[in-house]
């Protein structure tokens, strides 16, 4: 069971923002989740398929689960407020990181630098139209990465807390990479309904955490993982 743990190595990267008059500004956004460099079966097995990210006006909660829900992460963005709050649940540790805008751009700023070479190509994903951004790596080996972006969506700056916050459109195709582990979504469907705000409160369980106390526990468990 302890390779349910490198579930939480995937800080997942989504949308968030605050409506933008005329588009849907609350809905659910699900995504097909894939690994495609990742060779061992049973860890495909294991891994999630799907992510779905709530949005409601300002707010958006994201939750990615594996095999049975013993490991989730996710993620609760403000951006109104620019509060960006971290999520792991490991089976009764519940832990949670909070950031403001200066430690969510610090965070930012320890992902790999990149330039954004946009095109004049279009493709429509889950009913929507969407740029293509072409993201390439200035300072990894990491390949260049297709972003699919829309701004059919109510959602403005919905990217201010990720590594692609220099793109206006809402990411419905991306890929990103942790710890040498390439995560690709593509968004399947869109639901325009209302959403309870209930959704983004964070339960009672977590326990609030130092950035420090989160990242040693991270360790912990990739430690564990490399043991298998």
């Amino acid at each position: 069971m302890r390779l349910l743990h490198y579930l939480i190595i995937i800080f997942v990267l989504a949308m968030a923002g605050c409506s933008m008059p005329g588009k849907p500004d609350e809905g659910i956004i699900v995504y097909d989740v894939s690994f495609p460099f990742l060779e061992d079966n049973i860890l495909k097995n294991v891994f999630p398929e799907e992510m779905k990210l709530y949005y409601k006006q300002d707010m958006v909660r994201a939750e990615l689960r594996s095999l049975g829900g013993i490991v989730t992460t996710g993620f609760v963005a403000n951006e109104d407020q620019r509060v960006l709050k971290q999520l792991l649940k490991n089976y009764q540790d519940y832990l949670m990181v909070v950031l403001n805008e200066e430690e969510t751009n610090a965070l930012i700023d320890m992902q790999p630098g990149l330039k954004l070479v946009a095109t004049d190509e279009k493709v429509e994903v889950a009913g929507y139209l969407c740029d293509v951004t072409i993201a390439e790596f200035t300072n990894d080996s990491m390949p260049p990465v297709r972003l699919l972006h829309t701004t059919e969506l109510g959602i403005e700056n919905p990217n201010w807390f990720n590594q692609y916050h220099e793109i206006e459109g809402v990411l419905l195709g991306y890929e990103f990479e942790q710890f040498g582990m390439r995560m690709k979504l593509h968004a399947r469907n869109i639901l325009h309904h209302e959403v309870d705000s209930t959704v983004f409160d964070v339960d009672s369980d977590y326990r609030e955490v130092s950035t420090s106390e989160f990242r040693e526990t991270i360790g912990g468990l990739l430690s564990e993982f490399d043991d298998l």
